[in-house]
């Protein structure tokens, strides 16, 4: 749902203490907005995102997948919301809470029993298949902050099976399910030795699909990419073919997830995928271009890479085409 990581949809604090985790604080990101101009962020959100009103809306942070750029931006936006100065930032999403899973097992929350093969399909999808019209969704976003609390308190207060927690780890920090920044420069050195930071490099290229849909469509959303290369005397062209389906049936889905939601204007088709695409390119390259835009949302220096962005439209197959 955004440049190398979910969407910032849930806000809150983890602390140790003698051994325990305690998560405090937890709610829905969007209850803890600012007003645009409240607080500076960091160079790259500055210089290009500003037309997402990111350092007002937590939702539209994580639009450079350099994960130190959002980080600092949301260490300033919780400072400014809250008044208090934390440690650092972590951003954990469901596949690293389906990770942590396989070695605490199965958790139960109110009756509700989810384990490491369901909790994806339940948060990305299933939760919000009860939601009617005229429900403020209050009990499905409370059940929702309830499951990484009981995970992490799991984690700490039971018998773990370290034979399956391990790799799930290991898997889960290389596909960059869980990210980690901090202002403090012997920490972050840490979180860099570990390949937890989540940057980039001069050398780096990544693709990365930001949701600006008012709808759940990213569950549906496959994406391929091909690369071919050409060299000519010391010119090296690079060519990148992407291919973006959206494979959602809106006849047989809830008008929640295939959108557009009743309260939100933005003009869309139910089933359209609105996205910004970005492509993070190695710092030296040049000439950048995407087939058939002639005018790019975003362009220019990323820290050490080169950052380039159009919004494209996907509508899902119409079933009354033939084949």
């Amino acid at each position: 749902m955004r440049a190398g990581s979910g969407m910032i949809l849930t806000t809150g604090v983890v602390r140790s203490d003698s051994g325990a985790v305690i998560v405090t604080d937890l709610g829905s990101s969007f209850r803890r907005n600012l007003e645009p101009g409240a607080v500076e962020l960091t160079q790259t959100y500055e210089d290009h995102f500003g037309f997402m009103t990111p350092e007002a809306e937590w939702r539209n942070l994580g639009a450079t997948p350099r994960f130190p750029e959002t980080a600092e931006s949301a260490l300033r936006m919780w400072e400014a919301s809250t008044g208090e100065r934390l440690a650092g930032v972590m951003l954990m999403d469901p596949f690293m809470l389906a990770a942590l899973m396989e070695g605490t097992g199965p958790v139960e929350i109110d009756g509700d029993v989810y384990d490491s093969s369901s909790i994806i399909d339940y948060l990305l999808h299933d939760q919000y298949l009860t939601i009617d019209r005229d429900q403020t969704n209050t009990e499905r976003r409370a059940q929702e902050r309830a499951l990484a609390p009981v995970v992490l308190s799991a984690l700490t207060a039971g018998s773990l099976d370290a034979g399956k927690l391990l790799p799930a780890l290991i898997d889960a920090a290389d596909r960059r399910h869980i990210l980690l920044w901090s202002p403090d420069r012997e920490r972050q050195k840490v979180w860099v030795g570990a390949d937890l930071d989540g940057d980039l490099e001069a050398d780096s290229l990544a693709l990365s699909l930001s949701n600006r849909s008012p709808s759940k469509l990213d569950y549906f959303i496959e994406v391929r990419a091909g690369l071919s290369t050409e060299v000519e005397g010391d010119i090296r062209r690079v060519e990148l073919e992407v291919a973006i389906d959206n494979t959602v049936e809106v006849a047989n889905e809830h008008w929640y997830i295939a959108g557009p939601q009743p309260w939100d204007d933005t003009p869309v088709l139910p089933g359209e995928y609105v996205t910004l695409v970005t492509l993070n390119l190695p710092g030296q390259a040049t000439n950048a271009t995407i087939d058939g835009v002639t005018e790019l949302s975003v362009a220019g220096a990323d820290g050490p890479t080169r950052i380039i962005a159009t919004t494209l439209s996907v509508l899902p197959p119409d079933p009354d085409r033939s084949l």
